[in-house]
């Protein structure tokens, strides 16, 4: 006998606890405060091109027609023909123009 280990078992031991994505923000946030800024305007952008009313003419994303958000679907799932040219079975049939 050489009193190397023959045979075992590992038990697996339970992972720890992950920080989560909000933590990684709040933490690049408090590194560079300048971050704010970017952020600040992104969500003003958003908030502006989906939700306002009266800024811009049309309305917001929120009274859109169901077949306008089907179509929108749709199309996304027919980007680049990448869903027919798989013949998947969901690529709906979208004219683009």
């Amino acid at each position: 006998e050489s009193g190397l280990i023959q045979s075992g078992f590992e038990i697996p031991e339970k992972a720890p606890p992950k920080q989560g994505f909000l933590n990684t923000l709040v933490s690049k946030f408090e590194a560079e405060p300048i971050r704010f800024l970017p952020a600040a305007v992104w969500v003003a952008y958003m908030y502006i091109l989906f939700i306002s009313d009266g800024i811009l003419p049309g309305v917001n994303a929120l009274a859109l027609e169901q077949r306008t958000w089907e179509e929108v679907r749709d199309l996304s799932l027919n980007f680049f023909l990448v869903a027919p040219s798989l013949n998947l079975p969901f690529s709906p049939l979208v004219h683009p123009m």
